[in-house]
């Protein structure tokens, strides 16, 4: 059994990515068991996309450049 951990978390205004990874019960982590999320504040509160639900990819592309390059964007997608 895993559960996903958080390793850091780039917040600039209302985005965030947060840069995730998978790790057993014990504490030790999974090989090649990251990712990223990216979250964003609507309504005064944070709502999370995951890679492969519908808001992933609009999201994506909207991020500040500040936050990720469009070079880093084409790794994410």
């Amino acid at each position: 059994m895993t559960r996903i951990a958080v390793s850091y978390v780039h917040i600039q205004a209302e985005w965030a990515i947060l840069d995730l990874y998978r790790q057993y019960l014990n504490g030790s982590p999974v090989p090649a068991g990251g990712g990223i999320a990216l979250a964003r504040k609507i309504g005064g509160q944070w709502q999370i996309a995951f890679r492969g639900e519908s808001d992933y990819n609009a999201w994506l592309e909207a991020l500040p450049d500040s936050l990720m390059t469009p070079q880093d964007r084409a790794h994410f997608r």
